[in-house]
């Protein structure tokens, strides 16, 4: 085993006390880059070319709070 299950329990546990957050300033840069990439992708017309979806944006955002 990796890591001991004690420990996993009690990573769990501080885990479910975390409340991450970013500030209002990269959470409005984060928004607007968004909504510059949308529309710039707003051309794509082939199956298969790669766009910007409201997941990649929520998933941005996650990775911030992440740090």
């Amino acid at each position: 085993n990796l890591f001991r299950p004690e420990f996993l329990r009690t990573y769990i546990a501080l885990s479910k006390s975390y409340n991450p957050t970013i500030s209002p300033e990269l959470h409005q840069l984060l928004i607007n880059k968004y909504i510059e990439m949308r529309k710039d992708q707003q051309s794509i017309k082939h199956k298969g070319d790669k766009y910007t979806t409201t997941r990649s944006l929520l998933a941005l955002i996650r990775l911030c709070q992440a740090r």
